[in-house]
Parts: C-alpha cells; structure tokens; sequence
C-alpha cells in the first residue's frame, strides 16, 4: 500500500496514514526530513482513492501530523549514514516543524 495504515469510520477508509516516532523533542531539528519515495506514493494513492495522506510523528515531547504531500516541499539528498548503507541516501524532502500541527 505503500502507507502504514488505513483511518476507517464505519468500515470505510476515510485516510491513509504514514506514522512515526523520533526519540528526540520536537525542537531537535528545524525540519522533519522523508523520502520523496514515500511522498510520491501517498500522492500516488490519494490521487488513486482521493483519500488524503497524512504524516503522524511522535517526538519526546509532542505528537503532530501534516498533509502529505504538503505544499512547500524542498528536495535534497540525504538520508541515514549512521548503517554504512549507501541506499539510504536519497531524494528527500524536510518539513518546517512548525508546519505540523499538533494533536
């Protein structure tokens, strides 16, 4: 599916979900970084259901959510080098964390 979850009411999904959790405040890092990939899939699957995507972290210190994929995206490389893995540098996109709203 190519999303976490699916949000259901009353036995039909109304969202699509993307979640995940940071062992670190909220106010760590300027912006949330997430592959390209994974936007281009949830744009791929609301355009496909016309379901909204959404993106749900979990900080130390709140949780938030944003529209995927959000309008004011700014592409890089990077990703992950702490696992000696050279796939996990990619396309990625950074969300200013004051974009999320906050549960």
């Amino acid at each position: 599916m190519g999303m976490d979850y699916a949000a259901v009411r009353n036995g039909k999904a109304v969202a699509f979900l993307e979640i995940k959790r940071r062992n670190v405040s909220s106010c760590m890092y300027p912006t949330y970084m997430i592959s390209v990939h994974k936007l281009m899939m949830a744009k791929s699957l609301s355009e496909l259901t016309a379901l909204p995507c959404y993106l749900f972290v979990e900080w130390t210190d709140r949780t938030g959510f944003i529209k995927l994929p959000p309008p004011n995206m700014t592409i890089r490389i990077g990703g992950r080098s702490d696992r000696n893995d050279a796939d996990d540098i990619e396309p990625v996109s950074h969300f200013p964390i004051g974009d999320f709203r906050s549960l």
